[in-house]
Parts: structure tokens; sequence; C-alpha cells
């Protein structure tokens, strides 16, 4: 049985906002209703059980074997990240300020240079994914997208300290990613300022 919302507790809260922010983030790049991501049933019963495996979030009431491979493994991080007081993993900044929407998490934005790898490391997903044949995802998770672009990683070792960057991420991609993330660390410091 579900518990309102008035009896539950802040960090309860706390998560229904990054929960609601996470679905507003994935009907945006698609262009679908919110609700067509997952409904706000759904979303309670995340709020409230808190899945950790995708077998526990196959479970959950809304969530399809489609959703789960769509955006599971990002849906679990970001409960990960919640429940360990880590910082968010999705751009928080754009999305609709309600009264519910009054988190400091909010305010964790990503600098320019941040930005500018997020930016590469996007392009470069999406290039491997087509030439490859497989879901953006499995090149690497939203996540770990905006990790790399937070930690700026100069050596394959701090690399592999990042969540979903296993050896076999590194010997595929590891130098490649390297790369990307010097070439937009150099390209921000010499962008001339806007005036």
């Amino acid at each position: 049985m579900l518990t309102s919302p008035a009896s539950s507790t802040a960090n309860d809260e706390e998560l229904r906002m990054i929960l609601r922010a996470f679905r507003y983030h994935f009907a945006q790049q698609d262009a679908r209703k919110v609700t067509r991501v997952y409904s706000n049933a759904t979303l309670e019963y995340l709020t409230i059980h808190k899945p950790k495996t995708l077998l526990e979030l196959l479970r959950v009431p809304g969530i399809t074997l489609n959703k789960a491979e769509e955006f599971g493994e990002d849906l679990l991080e970001v409960i990960h990240r919640h429940m360990t007081r880590q910082l968010p993993l999705i751009d928080l900044t754009h999305i609709p300020r309600t009264a519910s929407f009054s988190s400091p998490l909010l305010e964790t934005v990503l600098d320019e240079t941040s930005e500018n790898v997020k930016r590469a490391l996007r392009e470069f997903r999406n290039s491997e994914s087509k030439a490859n044949g497989q879901p953006a995802y499995i090149i690497f998770t939203n996540q770990t997208l905006i990790d790399i672009a937070i930690q700026k990683p100069t050596t394959l070792e701090e690399l592999g300290t990042i969540y979903g960057i296993g050896p076999r991420k590194i010997q595929d991609y590891g130098e490649a990613i390297l790369a990307i993330v010097q070439k937009a660390a150099v390209e921000s410091e010499v962008e001339p300022a806007k005036a």
C-alpha cells in the first residue's frame, strides 16, 4: 500500500522531486509527455520502494521491459546516488521550478568546461552507438557521461574510478574518452570571452 505524500519524510520528498526531474529530462529528450515516461503513481512507488536492481525495477507498476531497457540503469543510478547523497546525475537546472522543486540539489550546475566535455562525450557516444548498432546507453549511461564531465579524468586509472567504467570500457573507449576530455578542457580555456 502506498503512503500519502503528507506522511513521507523530507528525504522522500527530495527523491520525489529528483524523480520528477528525471522524468522531465527523459520526456524532453524524446519530445513526449512526462506521463509517457512514467505515471505519478509509478513515481510514488519508486519514491517509497527505492528499487536497487533491474529485477526490482521491473516489479514496479508501470515500468515495462521496454522502459527498463530504455532508462532503467539511469533511473536506478539516480535513486542510488540520492540514497548515498552523491551529486545529482542529471542536469536539473532546466527543470521548471515549482514549490516542490526546492532542493539544494537544484543549485548544482556544471561549469562551462564540464558542459563542453558533456557535449563532446554525448556526440562521441552517439557516433559510437550508430557505428556499432548499439543503444547509446550501452556505450555509457547519462550518469557516467556526467560523472566524466564533472571529474575530468586525465589518466586511465582515474577514468576507471568512475561508476559504469570497467576494464572493458577502458579497453574499448578509454583513450578516446581521455582525448575528448582533454580537448574540451583546452577549448574551454582558449575560447574568447563573450561580450
